[in-house]
């Protein structure tokens, strides 16, 4: 089978290879009440969002994402003000808290803010 004709297969018409509009790059946030709610999957999904936003801001988690769930976890069981707080947000504060290297680039982000 060509290359052509396997590249038609998996990528349709409508698939487009144009930049993302704005609206695209828009992404959801979960809040700190619905990592409570959430489903192992789910929240892997959302921590991985979470990072990514970090990371486009200029901040490196050091940690594999399952690592923060205890430690997210744990923060929203003892503060439910967090509740409302988006989860990078709270993913920020931990990483503020256990990586020392990482407090910079975020202090410049709440000097943004």
């Amino acid at each position: 089978m060509p290359a052509f004709v396997l590249l038609a297969a998996v990528f349709p018409a409508t698939c487009s290879f144009a930049a993302p509009t704005e609206r695209a790059r828009t992404v959801r946030e979960a809040t700190g009440i619905e990592w409570l709610e959430m489903s192992g999957y789910q929240r892997q999904d959302e921590i991985l969002k979470s990072m990514a936003v970090l990371v486009q801001s200029g901040v490196e988690p050091m940690r594999q994402p399952h690592e923060y769930y205890s430690q997210i976890h744990a923060k929203l069981r003892r503060d439910p003000n967090l509740y409302g707080v988006p989860l990078s947000q709270i993913l920020a504060a931990c990483v503020y808290e256990d990586e020392p290297a990482a407090r910079a680039a975020l202090d410049a982000l709440r000097k943004k803010a």
